[in-house]
């Protein structure tokens, strides 16, 4: 039985976030049909009973999962969204959502990956929270101002694609080259490493959305990403 991995002494809501911590592993691995509520207790050292009564249903016990997931980038998407609408902006959007998803991290964040992969494939209940969940819905909207002022300045095309449509092509973009590389030896080898291939894959969206050449050679520059990552906007982003 593995040691408890939950504080004796904590408030309701932290001993939910705490439970939600320590199961995040195993139902990232087995999928929430797949695993029992005896595995759940287990490890996270508290009893079966404990855990029916803060989750008595999936649903539940997926909320607080992804609402755990969420809150480490919280305070990074508050402050992409307020940027103004500019193309440097939309730039930072752009490369703050591919270096989100692409960068391993030994945190939750790749369990938060997996559960998201495994979920498209079963029932979608994880997968629709987070592709429906506020902090996408914002920068989708940040995504169609800033894309929008481009335009205006004449620093992007008019490409014949729905604008959400473009976001969500960036955002599973990004997502595909995640699942490739999250195997500990990767599918595929990539000749550009970390903050090269981020560059280069941030390079290659902003170019599908309809950015210049001009545009990039000014504003997604790996110099310019590197400055980026020292600006108060980021805080969590900035240590990936």
């Amino acid at each position: 039985m593995p040691k408890p991995s939950v504080p004796r002494r904590l408030s309701a809501v932290q001993r939910k976030e705490a439970i939600a911590r320590a199961v995040l592993p195993v139902v990232a691995r087995k999928g929430f049909d797949g695993v029992t509520t005896r595995e759940l207790a287990a490890v996270s050292g508290v009893s079966e009973a404990l855990i029916f009564r803060h989750y008595p249903t999936k649903e539940q016990l997926c909320a607080e999962i992804y609402a755990y997931c969420s809150h480490s980038f919280e305070l990074d998407y508050r402050r992409i969204v307020q940027l103004p609408p500019a193309t440097a902006s939309l730039v930072r959007l752009v490369y703050f959502l591919v270096r989100g998803i692409v960068i391993k991290r030994p945190d939750h964040a790749d369990a938060s990956m997996r559960l998201l992969y495994r979920s498209l494939l079963e029932d979608g209940l994880y997968a629709g929270r987070v592709f429906g969940g506020r902090q996408l819905g914002l920068m989708r909207r940040q995504f169609t101002a800033c894309l929008a002022a481009a335009r205006s300045a004449g620093d992007a095309a008019t490409v014949g694609t729905a604008v959400k449509d473009l976001f969500w092509f960036c955002h599973h973009t990004a997502s595909l080259v995640c699942l490739v590389r999250l195997a500990e030896r990767p599918a595929v080898s990539y000749q550009a490493r970390a903050d090269g291939l981020v560059a280069d894959l941030t390079q290659f969206v902003l170019r599908g959305i309809g950015l210049n050449e001009a545009v990039l050679a000014r504003e997604a520059t790996p110099a310019r990403f590197k400055a980026f990552l020292r600006s108060p906007e980021l805080t969590l982003l900035a240590r990936l």
